[in-house]
C-alpha cells in the first residue's frame, strides 16, 4: 500500500538538478514531479498498510516520490517513524543509502 506525506523538509540533490536540467532520463511527459526524499508527517494511509499510520512523523526515499509537491504519497516500504520533525534527518537519507549500498 501507499501512504500520502504532508511534506514539512524536503532535501535537494544532484539527482534532482540532473533531472530538471535534461541530464537524466525522465519517464513520463512534462511536466514531471521532481524530488526523491522528505520528511513530514502522514495524511493518509492506504490499504493494507500497518506500520505507519496518520499523524505519524516519517521521513522518506522513494524514486521519483515528487517530494517538491505540498503533498508525496509514496509506498509504505520507502516510508519509516522519526521521533520528530527535524530538517537535518533530511542528510541522513541519501548518505544513509548511499552507504548501505557501498557494504553491499
Amino acid at each position: 500500500g501507499e501512504v500520502c506525506i504532508k511534506n514539512k523538509y524536503v532535501g535537494i540533490n544532484a539527482t534532482d538538478v540532473n533531472m530538471t536540467k535534461g541530464r537524466y532520463f525522465v519517464s513520463g511527459k512534462v511536466p514531471f514531479g521532481v524530488g526523491l526524499e522528505g520528511i513530514g508527517e502522514v495524511a493518509e494511509d492506504g490499504e493494507g498498510v500497518e506500520h505507519l499510520k496518520v499523524g505519524q512523523t516519517v521521513a522518506y526515499i522513494y524514486g521519483n516520490s515528487n517530494s517538491y509537491a505540498e503533498y508525496a504519497c509514496v509506498p509504505a516500504m520507502g516510508a519509516f517513524t522519526v521521533p520528530d520533525i527535524k530538517p537535518e534527518y533530511i542528510s541522513l537519507l541519501v548518505s544513509g543509502l548511499t552507504a548501505s549500498l557501498s557494504l553491499v
